[in-house]
């Protein structure tokens, strides 16, 4: 898996925003009507998984950016946040959510299978499985150096998704497609609006 660690820690050291993504917000009020037990994939600044925590979910937080890690901690002391790789996690038992935005994207293929192949060991019935990826139909598709199928390294690493891969790996992995929907106006910053696929996947008995 590529190693951006040191770009994530500078990175961190300088931006640190408070506000709930879009797509948290999204979650919340479509998906997370009672408060579940939840684990983010990659926390950054711990944005939504502060916004999650104050929403009523019993959520934790994995990021393997120790400046990251050290802000939230700093900022939100009762926020449960580890220091970890989210594709190398133990199993967990009573798990009702996995949250991951814009995390997928930024690991090669081979860990996003260990990750996803995770979620559905561990999830429980009848769980959720939240994703935010860019796709490549993004603008920023075939940037930078190649790095591996579909992967290229600007600044830091992007693996751009297929969607109708994915859709078919979550499929074989025992999930059933709630909300599967990619285009731009998701998540606009300044004058980027990049192309994301959102999923919504409910993990069957």
């Amino acid at each position: 898996m590529p190693d951006d660690t040191s770009y994530w820690n500078g990175y961190y050291q300088q931006d640190f925003i408070k506000e709930a993504s879009p797509f948290a917000v999204f979650c919340q009020e479509n998906f997370l009507k009672q408060p579940l037990r939840i684990i983010e994939f990659g926390s950054g600044s711990g944005r939504d998984l502060r916004f999650l925590h104050h929403a009523g979910n019993r959520i934790t937080g994995y990021d393997t950016s120790t400046e990251a890690v050290a802000n939230i901690k700093a900022a939100y002391p009762d926020l449960d946040i580890v220091l970890g790789d989210f594709t190398q996690l133990e199993s967990c038992e009573g798990l009702e959510a996995v949250y991951s935005r814009w995390t997928l994207h930024s690991i090669d293929e081979g860990a996003a299978d260990r990750a996803l192949s995770w979620c559905a060991k561990n999830i429980d019935d009848g769980g959720i499985l939240m994703i935010e990826v860019r796709t490549v139909n993004d603008h920023l598709y075939r940037e930078g150096t190649p790095a591996g199928r579909n992967a290229y390294i600007t600044d830091h690493y992007r693996r751009f998704i297929e969607p109708d891969e994915i859709r078919q790996k979550l499929e074989s992995l025992g999930f059933n497609i709630q909300l599967f929907e990619e285009g731009q106006g998701f998540s606009i910053y300044k004058d980027d609006d990049p192309v994301l696929l959102r999923v919504m996947a409910k993990k069957c008995p």
